[in-house]
């Protein structure tokens, strides 16, 4: 075979080859035209605000929380609740043995009356003792009127006077000892003061308990916030009503504002403590435990409006970055260029517009000009 002969037969194989490669990537493009515009998902490009954050490990505490104490002694007659069961504010805990209060109670509505009965007789001795002065008055013009027992009458009178004053003075004592002797008895049920979980019990039936002695441990944990130690050189830049990111699991986000900044220092931390209140209501914490993590993204900076595009966009093509531009229903390849990242989206410098729609799912078989169909936005 000579050489010419020998160079078109490779021709011929080289030719062939590639009629290969080609056929079914002109047969994909057959079938994408006959099966209609590609279905697609876009999201549009936005502007938003770029302030540089840094996390802070936070922690989720209870507004209410704490021990529940006995408002009076006496021994442990029944404990209502146990370890993690809800209660409603005013339910009943527990129930101390009532009998001494019961009988102190009934000592002092006695008491209180007599003091009454006592307050009845001082004011009819004046009555009298004023009735009395009285006819002696009547007499002043007459030779019956006697001038020693009229002076008499009238020291009479101021002594039915003092005597009904210390009668009253000692029914108001015995008020008073009725209306405590009656709290006392109300104290024997020790009540929830907030709706929420109990925690722990610190005593039996049997016990005996003294006044101001811990009962009960429970937190409200309907009620809750965030709190975070934040770093004295951040502070600066937190304010009450700020927004911030919290964040409790990858898949789980969301928005709080700064409620409080605590004036004090820690020593040894350098930080000061800040509550955070979720902005979607308490529905937002549902779930959570009390001391359980989150980290908070605390601002560093002043932020600054971006212009900003998804990160499921982003395609890397020959060394380059790409998105594929929803534009009158095809795909439009465009070169990007990028800055820094901000949670699932990048800064878009060069290459986007505010409002454009790109595609974020199905753009990585996607070809320049092919007709598409967007399903909606992410």
């Amino acid at each position: 075979m000579t050489s010419r002969m020998r160079i078109s037969a490779l021709a011929t194989t080289i030719l062939l080859a590639a009629a290969a490669i080609l056929l079914p990537t002109n047969h994909t493009r057959a079938q994408t035209a006959s099966s209609g515009p590609t279905k697609v998902v876009v999201d549009a490009v936005i502007k938003e605000d770029a302030a540089q954050t840094a996390a802070v490990i936070g922690r989720v505490v209870a507004r209410e929380a704490g021990d529940v104490a006995a408002r009076t002694g006496g021994p442990v007659e029944s404990v209502m609740v146990h370890v993690g069961d809800r209660v409603k504010k005013g339910d009943v805990l527990v129930s101390l043995d009532a009998d001494v209060l019961n009988a102190s109670l009934d000592l002092a509505r006695a008491e209180f009356s007599s003091a009454v009965a006592r307050v009845d007789t001082a004011r009819a001795g004046l009555a009298l003792a004023e009735q009395t002065l009285a006819r002696l008055e009547g007499l002043k013009d007459s030779a019956a009127f006697s001038q020693a027992r009229y002076e008499d009458q009238l020291r009479e009178v101021d002594r039915a006077r003092a005597a009904l004053t210390a009668a009253e003075a000692d029914a108001l004592r015995a008020q008073a000892d009725k209306d405590l002797a009656e709290i006392a008895l109300s104290y024997a049920k020790v009540r929830a003061p907030y709706a929420g979980a109990i925690t722990m019990r610190h005593i039996s039936p049997g016990d005996y308990v003294v006044t101001g002695a811990p009962v009960i441990t429970m937190i409200n944990d309907r009620d809750l916030e965030i709190e975070a130690d934040v770093p004295n050189d951040r502070i600066s830049v937190l304010s009450p009503g700020m927004s911030v990111d919290i964040e409790i699991s990858a898949e789980r986000r969301f928005s709080a504002t700064v409620r409080a900044i605590v004036p004090e220092e820690k020593d040894r931390t350098r930080t000061r403590a800040v509550r955070f209140q979720p902005s979607g209501g308490e529905q937002v914490l549902h779930n959570l435990a009390v001391n359980q993590s989150v980290v908070v993204h605390v601002p560093v900076t002043a932020g600054r409006m971006i212009l900003t595009v998804s990160k499921d966009a982003i395609l890397n093509r020959q060394g380059g970055t790409v998105v594929y531009v929803f534009k009158e229903g095809t795909a439009e390849l465009r070169p990007v260029e990028l800055g820094i990242s901000l949670g699932n989206r990048f800064e878009v410098r060069r290459g986007l517009s505010d409002g454009e729609l790109v595609v974020i799912r199905g753009n990585e078989r996607l070809l320049p000009g092919q007709e598409i169909r967007a399903e909606g936005h992410s």
